[in-house]
């Protein structure tokens, strides 16, 4: 079904689930022919209306049929719907958010709480951000900001976060400024609690890094590529690289490039050195890596 005037153009589509959805909320998934109507590009903004309003980034699927629309249980909230159920859905526009607040849902406070010194790994990921001396010895933070860069959001939405095979799920409590929003670089967020993350330009690009051109475009199509589109290796069925060696003479831009592609594709990153761990006593190597 389609209503359409000169401005803008809306489509009434069927819900379907979207299983074994491990990827970060904010995506939706319709028909190639559905896009067009819809008169989007893949990526472009979508405002949902069921019995409440969002808005998600719309992408292509092959295996969405005509007239339907794949979403995840956490978009399916943020709409107002459920599956086999009907939404409106049409484009909209989206400015930047200067600050969001979170706030945690009840298993992701206790995977953030600081515990003892056996604390989880997740959590003590997290408390690092709350270490400012850190920040200023490049434990640089656009990495966690990455993983909800891009992100559009509206007041009283869910998002859920994958972390090292885990999901953080957060309520949006507020956002400045107000309407729909989408997380940026630059957005300052604020999680209950006393958490706050505000960008730092301490980070490396590729643009530091001169003279391995050749270099940099072989591991970004290696590294870079399958982390953030792994889609294009499902259409083509397709498995992406599992590793990659880099070989060289110390200082050629090894370990520089590793930490430019960690930082592009925002994924944290752990140099290990090994005369730094490699001991001659029992048990000393191991006390290094802990």
């Amino acid at each position: 079904m389609e209503s359409t005037n000169r401005e803008k153009k809306s489509l009434i589509l069927q819900v379907k689930d979207l299983k074994n959805n491990n990827s970060k909320s904010g995506f939706i998934f319709v028909n190639k022919a559905d896009i067009r109507l819809l008169g989007c590009k893949e990526k472009d903004l979508v405002r949902l209306s069921g019995t409440r309003n969002t808005v998600a980034q719309v992408m292509i699927s092959a295996d969405c049929k005509h007239g339907m629309i794949q979403m995840d249980d956490i978009m399916m909230h943020n709409a107002g719907i459920g599956p086999d159920e009907n939404v409106s859905a049409d484009k909209t526009q989206s400015i930047n958010a200067e600050h969001v607040f979170l706030v945690p849902f009840d298993n992701t406070k206790k995977l953030l709480q600081k515990q003892s010194s056996s604390s989880s790994l997740f959590g003590s990921i997290f408390e690092k951000i709350k270490e400012e001396k850190k920040r200023y010895q490049n434990e640089d933070i656009r990495q966690y900001q990455n993983l909800i860069e891009g992100i559009p959001i509206t007041e009283g939405d869910w998002i859920r976060v994958p972390l090292f095979g885990r999901s953080f799920e957060f309520v949006i409590s507020e956002t400045s400024p107000k309407g729909n929003v989408i997380f940026t670089h630059d957005t300052q967020i604020s999680v209950e609690g006393g958490l706050v993350i505000r960008a730092k330009n301490i980070g490396l690009s590729y643009d530091d890094i001169g003279g391995l051109k050749k270099e940099i475009s072989r591991v970004r199509e290696m590294v870079e590529v399958p982390m953030r589109w792994p889609q294009l290796f499902d259409k083509v069925g397709v498995a992406p690289p599992r590793g990659l060696l880099l070989y060289g003479p110390p200082g050629c831009g090894k370990t520089l490039i590793a930490r430019a592609v960690a930082m592009e594709a925002g994924v944290y990153f752990i140099s290990v050195n090994g005369p730094e761990i490699i001991k001659q006593h029992y048990g000393e190597s191991e006390g290094k890596l802990r």
